[in-house]
């Protein structure tokens, strides 16, 4: 069985998300990192659907679902983040599209990565950098730090 949404838990700023209460930014990469690694544990813990929470992910991302969170004026909008997303991944034909489509891949990266940590003889040691690497790398995208400008080291 599904958990309940965080948001309707009134828990959605957990983590790093903000500090007594205060909204935090979609700019900040240390932000988006724990709303990804949250959006990752309700899926791959808790059985949410992967296209109901990119779906969820996007509003926030568009700026349609924004409450706890400040924007990034004239990224966090229709025609900001989905552009340059659309741009960078070929993905997409509207807004929404285009951010489910990113969302979704982040999802299948992370799935192929669970599959490969639920191996017999696999340690955390040899999953767990990927897994930080994966969330940092997508982090960073949605901040606005594109493939070809993100180091490879």
């Amino acid at each position: 069985m599904a958990k309940e949404n965080k948001k309707d838990q009134g828990d959605f700023q957990g983590g790093v998300y903000a500090k007594d209460g205060e909204k935090a930014s979609l700019g900040d990469v240390a932000v988006v990192q724990s709303i990804l690694r949250d959006s990752a544990s309700d899926i791959l813990l808790h059985g949410e659907s992967a296209i109901t929470e990119a779906s969820r992910l996007a509003d926030v991302f568009l700026g349609k679902d924004v409450d706890d969170f400040i924007l990034v004026p004239g990224w966090n909008m229709p025609e900001g983040i989905d552009y340059v997303i659309g741009r960078w991944f070929g993905v997409g034909h509207t807004p929404e599209e285009t951010m489910v489509s990113f969302f979704s891949e982040f999802y299948l990266e992370l799935n192929t990565l669970a599959n490969y940590a639920a191996s017999p003889g696999v340690t955390s040691d040899l999953w767990k950098d990927q897994v930080d690497a994966l969330v940092e790398q997508y982090a960073l995208y949605l901040v606005g730090v594109g493939p070809q400008t993100q180091s490879t080291a």
